[in-house]
C-alpha cells in the first residue's frame, strides 16, 4: 500500500472499479488491509482461491502501470547500434595493430595507440 500511494489516483480508480476486484487481493494476505485476517487457518482450496486472485491482481496491475507508459512521456524504443558492435578481443578498428580493448576501448590507457 505504500507504493500504491505513489500514484494513488490511479489505484484508487482500479480499487473501485468492480471490475478490478482481484487488485484487493494483493494487500490483504500482506495484512495490510486488515491484520487480524484470516481470523482463522485458511483451507487449502481457499489459500488456493487467495493465491489466484493475487496472481490476476498483480498481472492486472502490471498491465495498468508497468506496460503503459505513463502520459506524457515518450513512448520507448529499442536502441539500434548504428555500426557493428566490435568485440573487445578483435583488431582495433584505428589501425593500430592492438586489440580493441587495450587500444580505443577506453578499458586499457583510454589513448589511441599511434600509426
Amino acid at each position: 500500500m505504500r507504493g500504491a500511494r505513489f500514484r494513488w489516483d490511479d489505484w484508487q480508480t482500479m480499487f473501485t472499479d468492480e471490475n478490478e476486484s482481484q487488485i484487493l487481493m494483493i494487500p490483504v494476505p500482506a495484512g495490510e488491509v486488515d491484520p487480524e485476517w484470516p481470523p482463522k487457518p485458511l483451507t487449502p482450496q481457499a489459500r488456493e482461491d487467495v493465491l489466484k486472485d493475487v496472481i490476476v491482481g498483480v498481472a492486472r496491475a502490471y498491465q495498468r502501470f508497468v506496460r503503459k507508459a505513463p502520459s506524457g512521456s515518450p513512448s520507448p524504443s529499442t536502441f539500434r547500434r548504428p555500426a557493428r558492435k566490435i568485440g573487445r578481443h578483435e583488431h582495433c578498428p584505428c589501425g593500430s595493430g592492438k586489440k580493441f580493448e587495450h587500444c580505443c576501448s577506453g578499458a586499457g590507457d583510454g589513448e589511441p595507440a599511434l600509426q
